[in-house]
């Protein structure tokens, strides 16, 4: 559209300067097209040059220099449109008619010397006017762009139908200036730019629309020029030689618009009947594709293939992801009828011949025969005609419909048919398989988990009995040791014996931390309701000891219940309340708890005043292992944030911090309300 805009602006352009070089050379045939015609005046030519640069700029993709030249162009062009028309309004002469080229007194069909006709003067104010309101941004500016548009079209048509007719009074008012035929067939043009420039607004974005208004329109449009122009033509020519008198004329032009509205009627009714039927077509294959479920599917779409191609036999299929043609459904005439051994729904790429489905898959293209096929394996039910259509979907076949046995014979147009239903289905198919393909891998997926799952719980019944056991007898010998040789031991031997007790009693502790991690998903109870209250009331009274020892303060809020664990939640808020009273700075720890409901989950808070985190750690934090203080300053094992990760996300929440050094700590996680 934006293409045809601008050559529209280019023919008017171009009409415009031919004019002006022909008044400059003295060329007729550029003036006035033929001797004895009326001539384009020099001022027309040159707003019609304005006219079609200022187009030309607002259609292009244009900076802000560029729209402000064009709307100044339009301007210009209005202006000029005005000034004349007030020129005939007011008997006044402005000096604008003369002022390029002077033209001598006594022209054909001319007023005033070198002024344009009136009808030439509104049209170029109305149109100068869209123009400058071309991309309005306003509702109304836009309406008013597209009421301007009216005046110059009918005008113009009206001087056109005037010469074709050789009616003079269509194309001169009065005693006033004539319009040019040039001038009428350039003001069309220009009028078809403007409405091609703008494709989303008015006539054009009705005859474009896919819906049935814009086909109505699309065929009634031409219809309604042309009949009227072709029949009021041979009326008129009729009645010059002769043929028939007004009276019979005005009988045949009657029935001439009956005849052609009758047929216009019954045309688009038949392309509106069409569109209705291929409408229902498409939503009924849409509805079976999202409403049936796969074993049925292909079966049901193949039912309304075969009703709409009127053939017995059918088949749909699709190509699976090694690239061979899966059949799942066939007609049951054919499959009943079938004696080919071993009957398969499944053909390999490597097992294809080179029967005429095949050739539809490898060549991206239907193909149709009327004639019995003589590519058919043996006990094969006889395929007298038939049409094979691929299925594509960005340019690659995921499937094929063939349809056959038809009592007519197949033609293009059956071809076209079902092409154009194949288009239809190509999405609904493609989703359809990449469904079912991300189910089997989902499937997949759990298969390898839950086997993934096994092996974690072998692994922490190794951990807890295999491992543990070793690491119980080296601490108990290592400490039988120091008890039967204290006195034979000097201090550097009992030192040595301690930290081989500590590593022990460390790997224990990280050995039970890391049984913990495993079994936050493996070994947890089923959800139900759990009272935070008494959750809270458990774990302080698990860390009365840690808290009497530093002089913390553990205080909370209301808490809510929740659906979750709760064994797994004591675990969660030990853990944090936990940490908030181990990492402490000099004043006794503060903890404080509370929770607040936002929309479908509740936000709990840990906040403590302890020594903090700086932000950049705040990706480490939940970490296995990740551990931000040395073991010396703060023991513990570097699991304890990566469980209540665990936990958290076993019930559906998430889990961050907030924090900076010196100024405390807030962790925050949700659970989804019940």
């Amino acid at each position: 559209m934006k293409l045809a805009a601008s050559w529209a602006a280019a023919l008017v352009v171009g009409t415009g300067g031919m004019v002006l070089v022909g008044w400059a050379l003295d060329v007729t045939a550029l003036k006035s097209v033929l001797p004895g015609w009326v001539t384009m005046k020099a001022n027309t030519a040159l707003a019609f040059i304005l006219a079609g640069a200022a187009l030309w700029l607002l259609n292009r993709e244009r900076s802000a220099a560029s729209s402000r030249l064009g709307r100044l162009f339009a301007g210009g062009v209005a202006l000029i449109g005005l000034l004349t028309t007030i020129e005939y309004a007011c008997g006044w002469d402005l000096g604008l008619d003369q002022l390029l080229i002077h033209e001598a007194s006594g022209a054909l069909a001319t007023f005033s010397p070198g002024r344009m006709a009136l009808a030439t003067a509104v049209n170029f104010a109305c149109l100068g006017l869209a123009l400058v309101l071309f991309d309005a941004r306003s509702r109304g500016g836009r309406q008013l762009s597209s009421y301007l548009m009216l005046p110059p079209t009918v005008l113009s048509l009206l001087a056109l139908l005037g010469y074709l007719f050789d009616q003079q009074a269509l194309f001169r008012l009065g005693p006033f200036t004539a319009m040019a035929l040039h001038t009428a067939l350039v003001f069309l043009a220009l009028s078809a730019g403007i409405l091609l420039a703008q494709p989303k607004r008015g006539l054009v974005a009705l005859l474009t629309d896919p819906g049935p208004g814009g086909m109505v329109a699309r065929r009634l449009l031409p219809a309604a020029f042309l009949v009227p122009v072709a029949v009021g033509w041979l009326r008129i020519w009729g009645e010059k030689v002769g043929h028939f008198e007004s009276a019979i004329g005005v009988t045949l032009v009657a029935v001439c618009y009956i005849i052609a509205f009758v047929v216009l009627i019954w045309w688009v009714a038949c392309s509106l009947n069409r569109a209705a039927a291929a409408l229902a077509l498409r939503l009924r294959i849409a509805n079976i594709f999202v409403t049936i479920p796969d074993a049925e599917m292909f079966n049901e779409v193949l039912k309304v293939i075969l009703d709409v191609m009127h053939s017995p036999f059918g088949v749909f299929g699709f190509i699976d992801e090694d690239g061979a043609l899966m059949v799942p459904t066939m007609t049951r005439q054919i499959w009943d009828k079938c004696q080919v051994p071993e009957k398969a729904i499944r053909f390999p790429r490597e097992t294809w011949g080179n029967s005429s489905w095949c050739r539809a898959v490898r060549e991206k293209k239907a193909n149709y025969s009327n004639e019995v096929s003589t590519n058919t394996p043996a006990g094969h039910v006889t395929v007298t005609r038939h049409i094979n259509v691929p299925i594509l979907f960005q340019g690659e076949v995921i499937g094929i419909f063939e349809v056959a046995n038809r009592e007519m014979d197949y033609t293009e147009a059956d071809i076209r048919t079902l092409e154009a239903i194949a288009g239809q289905v190509a999405p609904l198919l493609s989703a359809r398989l990449q469904r079912e393909r991300a189910q089997e891998n989902l499937r997949k997926l759990n298969v390898d988990m839950e086997r993934s799952n096994k092996e974690l719980e072998q692994f922490a019944y190794v951990a807890s009995h295999d491992l543990q056991e070793p690491l119980r007898k080296v601490a108990s010998f290592t400490q039988l040791l120091a008890e039967r040789y204290a006195d034979k031991l000097d201090a550097e031997a009992t030192e040595f014996i301690a930290f081989a007790v500590d590593g022990v009693h460390r790997m224990q502790r990280l050995i039970n931390d890391l049984l913990a991690y495993s079994r936050v998903g493996t070994r947890g109870k089923p959800f139900a309701p759990v009272d935070c209250e008494a959750i809270f009331e458990h774990v302080v009274g698990n860390l009365e000891l840690a808290a009497q020892e530093s002089g913390a303060e553990v205080t909370h809020e209301r808490l809510p219940t929740v659906t979750g664990d709760d064994l797994q939640l004591v675990q969660l808020f030990q853990n944090l309340i936990g940490n908030a009273i181990k990492f402490r700075g000099a004043d006794p720890p503060r903890v404080h708890v509370s929770a607040a409901r936002q929309e479908k989950e509740w936000i709990f808070r840990v906040r403590d005043n302890g020594i903090g985190i700086d932000p950049q750690y705040f990706g480490q934090l939940f970490v296995i292992f990740q551990r931000l203080h040395s073991r010396t300053a703060y023991p513990g094992t570097g699991i304890g944030l990566a469980i209540s990760k665990r936990v958290v996300e076993r019930h559906g929440g998430r889990i961050w911090a907030k924090s900076e050094p010196g100024k405390g700590s807030s962790f925050y996680f949700s659970i989804p309300a019940g």
